[in-house]
């Protein structure tokens, strides 16, 4: 189940007025002891203060509830949200290297494709010159054999270097 971390935070400031509101009331029941306390003498007046002494008490430990619900509500939805931006930046992480990998493959598979190619040109290239008897046609055939030995080279040099890419 998603955490509404928004929605905890409302819940948190809440239950932050409602301790405020009971805050108030304690200190109005607080201020109400003491007038009763300095105006009345009397047997009865003594059970009402412990009577409103026990209320301030249970409002007090009211108070000190609500509040330590409130800090774990905010701190809850702080980890949670925490979390949530952790789990974003691994997922962007892992796209990014997902991504990166795709590319590193494409460019492998692109470089392959090249060697074979310049490979077969080679081949044909090899084959000419054995069904060849023109010297003039030989000549053409050894430069354009050398041309394409520098070109085989340099596609492995790309085809192993993206292969190293790809780890």
């Amino acid at each position: 189940m998603a955490v509404n971390v928004t929605q905890a935070n409302y819940q948190a400031a809440q239950i932050e007025e409602k301790v405020q509101q009971l805050r108030s009331a304690r200190n109005a029941l607080s201020s109400y002891r003491s007038e009763l306390q300095g105006n009345w003498q009397s047997q009865e007046v003594g059970l009402i203060l412990q009577s409103v002494d026990g209320q301030i008490a249970e409002l007090d430990r009211l108070l000190g509830s609500l509040n330590n619900l409130a800090t774990d509500i905010r701190r809850a939805a702080a980890e949670i949200r925490r979390e949530e931006e952790a789990a974003a930046r691994a997922a962007a992480e892992r796209a990014a290297r997902e991504r990166q990998q795709a590319q590193a493959r494409g460019a492998y598979n692109a470089a392959c494709e090249n060697l074979d190619a310049i490979t077969r040109e080679r081949a044909e290239i090899v084959l000419r010159m054995q069904n060849t008897r023109s010297s003039k046609t030989m000549a053409q055939l050894n430069e354009q054999l050398a041309d394409i030995d520098r070109r085989l080279e340099l596609a492995q040099q790309e085809c192993d270097r993206c292969r190293l890419a790809l780890g």
